[in-house]
């Protein structure tokens, strides 16, 4: 890569000015005084709406004519290009989408980042810039992250030859909320004038963590589990989807005006799938696991949730005596009802352990930690919800669109049926009601307690935030934070089960220390779709799309499906309820079945090209796949070896030709579908690009219709008739219902009556 001669001064300013007032305001942004603020719709209404970034606390490391890092904003030049990037994008972006704000400030970074490698690798313009060096950047980021390409361990290194001890620990932090856990440092960052941060950084703490030997007191090994994994994750690199973003983010810069002058990532697809490591399927939990963790879960849920919500209640009590008496509240407040309570008692004879400590403090041998049963409680209903209802870990616990408090409903008294209503991000992008167990219900209730008990908690000890949040931000998985010097705010769950997270305790009580597989919120949605799959019977793959929240087949099909992926020490059989013998057996009898339905669809081919050949139909029948033969019948016309047969040796050889590249008619109620499996067919009506494979689960009489390999008769449309006839029964029956099944319903009928008089009519 091309640099600067050492001796050659720093590129003269071109004398563009810094950003001043009222630089830019647009849909999501306003840029003042070197100051981003980018609008956060996601926010919720008792927080701040904007993300401030400050160009003054964004950095270019040292170089050979600057010893020490300087900010972004003392070069004119570059600050300018990164406002002029965040313009551009803030036109191309839906004023109304709630991603703007993250997907802004992840671009901010990647722009931050992309001019500190320029900086570091000699590049100081953006004329600087070559294809050459866009290339070099890109094989980086493939191989290390952004934490490889801007050499983070080697930079570390260089600090710690030179940095005394006590500068050392100044970088770092011991975590407040959890035990054991240490972080770096803002003030490390723009030592070195970085712009790198979260796990990016793991090198460079692991590093200063052993310098001081601080990693000691970890209790897994010299190191701790959470830092283990997320060295092996940066030593794996960038992943596919991870770099196809960051490529189209700095491809803004090339588009833009006064930018590289060349788009540097052209293909973004292509590369990312080229150099990125390719993303790892969600880890199948083997059905023991998943016993072991609704038992647990049930233990905590009813066995420990009666007496902990009693032993909170009786905590609010005291907290409120000492608020209306305007007694400070101390840890004593809590203590002195631990030490008279009966459900204190309870708790202590359930874990046969004296609770020891109220926060995180270490206990000891025959003590438990207060905060310690609040998190396994929480995340025993966490699991409940999860894994019964396949639900996405933010559908729960999110700040924003988690679970609220008015969320459970009654929906038959008399069944003791309940419904509960979820926001769906992904696809529908609102509340959606889905029909709930017993279990879960129970498990959402006991939140409700624990959350309004936490609210209480925030206002006797004065920490409650200044602004009323909406009614469906009041969210159940908010937790009691019992000391008020730990930090103001309110607390929230997370269900992260990494070493000394708040669930691990839970985790490692169901499976015991020694977890093989990682535990977090996606395997149970996954544990759900096998086990609904490959148990039930007469399960479809519809229903349990519904479930999912999909809108195609081909995502819940990879949920049921390994398709040659590791996905763990499990396999996706592994939840069958029959033997391998037994599989073996069924499948035997299944291929001869089989073999009998494709001599009568090979069969029913070849009457179709007798048919096509003679210019004479038998009986009313269309569909695209009949003009496949004819262009095939003329192809092979064209052939002296075809033309000089008779129609029956035309016939048998089109025919056969047909065949041998794989067309045969499958039945289905709405059309006989002709598509090869032995081929692509990229331009089946059913193909899904994302798979890369027809995808036969999607076809309907919407897709079918007009695919060129669908072919249909008379009696197709007779059961498109009565399949409408069943959708306006149950549209009129449930006049004035707005719910998914019936919006469902009525599209489904607007559609099948469109096709069937679009079928009605080519017949005649």
């Amino acid at each position: 890569m091309p640099k600067r001669s050492v001796a050659e001064p720093l590129p003269p300013n071109p004398g563009v000015r810094a950003p001043t007032s009222a630089d830019f305001t647009g849909s999501c942004l306003t840029i003042h005084n070197s100051i981003i603020r980018i609008r956060d719709a996601g926010a919720r209404s008792d927080a701040s709406e904007f993300r401030t970034f400050d160009l003054h606390q964004y950095f270019l490391p040292p170089t050979p004519f600057s010893t020490e890092p300087i900010s972004i904003a003392s070069r004119p030049e570059i600050a300018r290009a990164l406002c002029n990037a965040a313009i551009e994008l803030d036109s191309r972006m839906d004023p109304k989408a709630k991603s703007n704000g993250l997907r802004l400030a992840s671009a901010m970074r990647d722009w931050a980042k992309f001019f500190e490698y320029g900086w570091r690798n000699g590049l100081y313009a953006m004329e600087d810039w070559t294809v050459q060096c866009c290339e070099i950047l890109l094989t980086k980021l493939g191989k290390g992250g952004w934490s490889g390409a801007l050499e983070i361990d080697d930079r570390t290194k260089e600090l710690i030859a030179t940095a005394s001890l006590g500068e050392l620990k100044s970088y770092v932090a011991k975590s407040k909320s959890l035990a054991y856990q240490y972080s770096l440092k803002r003030k490390f960052s723009s030592r070195i004038g970085t712009n790198c941060q979260s796990s990016e950084l793991t090198p460079a703490k692991v590093r200063i963590l052993r310098g001081l030997k601080l990693h000691g007191e970890n209790k897994v090994g010299d190191e701790s589990r959470l830092i283990r994994k997320r060295r092996q994750s940066f030593n794996e690199g960038m992943g596919q989807s991870h770099l196809r973003s960051v490529l189209g983010c700095l491809n803004i810069l090339g588009e833009m005006k006064g930018g590289l002058g060349f788009v540097p990532f052209p293909d973004t697809v292509r590369l990312s799938d080229l150099y990125g490591v390719r993303g790892r399927r969600t880890a199948n939990l083997d059905p023991d696991t998943v016993a072991r963790l609704l038992v647990e879960a049930h233990w905590w849920l009813y066995q420990v949730g009666p007496p902990l919500t009693a032993l909170l209640e009786e905590i609010r009590t005291a907290y409120a005596k000492s608020w209306w008496s305007k007694t400070p509240i101390t840890p004593e407040t809590v203590h002195s009802v631990l030490k008279k309570s009966v459900n204190a008692e309870k708790l202590e004879e359930l874990f046969e352990r004296r609770i020891g400590s109220i926060g995180l403090r270490q206990p000891g041998v025959d003590e438990i930690s207060f905060k310690h049963i609040v998190y396994g409680a929480s995340s025993a209903c966490f699991v409940v919800i999860a894994f019964l209802n396949a639900r996405r870990k933010d559908e729960i616990q999110n700040k924003k669109i988690g679970i609220h408090r008015n969320a459970l409903k009654c929906f038959d008294p008399t069944l003791d049926l309940y419904q509960y209503e979820v926001y769906i991000e992904k696809t529908y992008k609102t509340y959606v009601p889905f029909f709930v167990g017993s279990m879960t219900k129970d498990a959402i209730q006991a939140m409700e307690r624990i959350s309004d008990i936490a609210r209480d908690l925030e206002k006797f000890m004065g920490v409650s935030p200044t602004k009323r949040s909406a009614e469906k931000e009041v969210k159940i998985f908010q937790i009691p934070r019992l000391l008020a010097h730990n930090g103001g705010g309110m607390q929230w769950f997370q269900f992260v089960a990494t070493a000394d997270k708040q669930a691990y305790y839970f985790v490692e009580r169901a499976l015991g220390e020694d977890i093989r597989l990682p535990i977090h919120p996606h395997t149970f949605r996954r544990a759900y779709a096998l086990i609904f799959h490959y148990r039930y019977e007469n399960a479809r793959i519809q229903a349990l799309s519904q479930q999912l929240g999909h809108l195609d087949l081909a995502s819940t099909t990879i949920y049921i499906s390994d398709r040659g992926v590791a996905s763990g020490e499990s396999e996706a059989r592994a939840y069958g309820i029959h033997t391998r013998e037994q599989i073996e057996a069924n499948r035997k009898e299944i291929d001869l079945i089989n073999a009998e339905i494709a001599d009568v669809a090979r069969e029913r081919v070849r009457q179709l090209v007798e048919e096509v050949i003679a210019n004479r139909p038998r009986h009313k029948t269309r569909g695209q796949f009949i003009r496949l033969v004819q262009r095939f019948h003329q192809r092979l016309g064209t052939r002296l070896d075809y033309s000089e047969l008779d129609a029956e040796g035309k016939g048998k050889v089109l025919g056969d030709a047909l065949i041998d590249r794989g067309h045969a008619f499958r039945p289905l109620p709405h059309v006989n579908c002709a598509v090869s499996p032995l081929r692509k067919s990229s331009s089946a009506g059913c193909y899904s690009k994302r798979m890369g494979v027809v995808a036969p689960e999607n076809a309907s009489p919407v897709t079918c219709t007009g695919c060129p390999y669908s072919h249909w008769v008379k009696e197709h449309n007779d059961a498109i008739e009565q399949d409408i006839e069943r959708l306006a029964t149950l549209v009129e029956g449930r006049c004035g219902d707005d719910s998914v099944v019936v919006r469902q319903a009525r599209i489904d009928l607007k559609n099948l009556e469109a096709i069937l008089k679009l079928r009605t009519d080519s017949l005649r």
